[in-house]
């Protein structure tokens, strides 16, 4: 699912129930920011991954602090919080390269789902990267291939534009991948939006 950036009210293309939820975060005073500094190894880290305990998520969806940290060197990688009186509701990473930005991982708390909280956090990353002159947001697919996913049915309510993908799981050939990673990085046009992190 991807949000088409280039409209000019962003939220009148969302559907009704997530301008509903978007309403409903802002009348619980829920606020967002960008901190500064990136900030996403320890206190992201910990929340994401108390936030994936929380809903039983797969083991595909942990991630190590090495990650985290890895991403903190990123220079286009950014942490959004959404927060009431400093307590997180809702935080994500964001990824841009080019014209798009990218939600890459977020969680949210019990309390922050029913206040509406993750669909404020997305809306405001996407008027940040339409300010930025993005012409897309890159929300990713659900949890698996079935088309009553639930996060494939949340995402949706932002937009109904979608492109095919695929998600491998198994590198077959260790060698070979690092060594394509490392002549990969090497490269003058190297995209710092691959991550390598399933090696």
């Amino acid at each position: 699912v991807f949000l088409d950036l280039t409209v000019a009210d962003l939220r009148a293309s969302y559907s009704t129930r997530c301008r509903t939820a978007i309403r409903k975060a802002l009348n619980h005073e829920i606020e967002t920011v960008w901190p500064e500094q990136t900030a996403t190894s320890a206190p992201f880290g910990s929340y994401y991954r108390d936030g994936m305990k929380a809903i039983s998520a797969h083991d595909f969806y942990f991630f190590n602090d090495a990650y985290f940290e890895a991403l903190q060197a990123l220079p286009d990688a950014e942490l959004l919080i959404c927060h009431r009186h400093g307590e997180w509701l809702s935080a994500g990473l964001f990824l841009t390269s080019g014209r798009m930005m990218e939600y890459h991982l977020s969680a949210t708390t019990t309390e922050g789902r029913h206040c509406g909280a993750t669909n404020l956090l997305i809306d405001a990353a996407a008027h940040r990267a339409q300010a930025r002159g993005c012409t897309s947001l890159y929300l990713g697919g659900g949890t698996d291939a079935h088309i009553d996913n639930p996060l494939l049915f949340f995402k949706q309510s932002f937009s109904k534009l979608k492109r095919p993908f695929r998600i491998g799981f198994t590198t077959f050939w260790p060698d070979h991948y690092q060594a394509l990673k490392r002549d990969y990085m090497q490269r003058a046009d190297f995209n710092s939006r691959y991550l390598f992190y399933r090696n």
